[in-house]
């Protein structure tokens, strides 16, 4: 600001010689030279209106920003607060996730200010690496809410191998008494249905945060479109979760991708509604001639 100071003054002191010079001769030149500040104080009063209204118009529009901005923040601070207690249980988490998702969903276009969304997307970190925790930290019985039968065999993380423990759980400990099999009379059942199991849209919710995009809904409606398909040629955020929470998004594609099938014993069991191929259950496009594959789960026929 200091150097356009002086260019101007500069400039005026140069422009003003060069008019007295041009017109030292005139019996007008001091007439001339005396309107010079005049018309210097028109131009200046001038450029003040110019600032004041683009200031005004600045702050007009930064003002639902920095409303937007101190909503984003007061709520990622109260989730955070709740995600590092450890006296909450995963439920309980996740719900408030939710609660989180929920007022936080429509504000993306209204959050437009650049310094305002650098500052939310650096607080995010911290929230991404609180719901990693969460995520990691739930284990095959707690996604079916039951801590009195834990499962205790290994598993490779991977989306085959965590479909195959999440299954292999469901069918011995909760196939056949859901509130749903009991609606049917014993003729249906579903994967973790009520109460047997976290509720699929709060885990889709908790994923999409992960997410560095603070446009959640946009993020959200992927991820569901993207749970229904067992092949794609979009890139998508699917990819990135698949491989940072694949016990998660296992059971994820179990709940959208499985329906109910009557076995030889007379069990209700699952069975995959689609698959790639005779070998893969999913097909997903990374980039262009990169591929991620995974194997139908072993568990499970189709």
């Amino acid at each position: 600001m200091k150097r356009y100071i002086w260019i101007s003054a500069i400039a005026i002191y140069v422009g003003t010689l060069i008019i007295y010079h041009r017109f030292e001769d005139s019996k007008n030149v001091l007439d001339i030279l005396g309107n010079i500040p005049t018309f210097l104080s028109s131009l200046t009063t001038a450029g003040a209106f110019i600032v004041a209204a683009i200031t005004y118009n600045s702050t007009k529009k930064r003002q639902p920003s920095q409303q937007c901005f101190e909503v984003y923040n007061e709520t990622l601070n109260d989730l955070k607060c709740i995600l590092r207690d450890p006296s909450k249980g995963a439920g309980y988490k996740l719900y408030n996730i939710g609660i989180a998702f929920d007022s936080l969903k429509t504000l993306n276009s209204t959050l437009t200010e650049e310094d305002h969304r650098n500052i939310v997307l650096v607080k995010y970190v911290s929230i991404q690496r609180e719901i990693e925790i969460l995520l990691r930290g739930i284990k095959v019985h707690d996604y079916f809410c039951n801590k009195d039968v834990p499962y205790d065999k290994s598993f490779s993380r991977n989306i085959t191998s965590s479909a195959d423990a999440l299954y292999d759980y469901w069918y011995k400990n909760v196939s056949g008494k859901s509130s749903l099999f009991k609606f049917s009379r014993g003729i249906m059942d579903s994967f973790a249905s009520h109460p047997y199991g976290i509720e699929p849209e709060l885990l889709i919710k908790a994923l999409t945060m992960c997410c560095s995009n603070l446009n959640l809904w946009a993020v959200y409606l992927s991820i569901t479109d993207t749970m229904a398909k067992v092949d794609t040629c979009k890139p998508h955020e699917l990819i990135f979760l698949s491989d940072n929470y694949p016990e998660t998004v296992a059971y994820l594609l179990l709940s959208y991708q499985t329906q109910p099938s009557t076995n030889k014993d007379g069990k209700v069991s699952l069975t995959l509604k689609s698959t790639y191929n005779d070998r893969y259950w999913l097909n997903y496009q990374m980039t262009t001639g990169s591929w991620l594959r995974y194997e139908i789960p072993k568990k499970i026929s189709f």
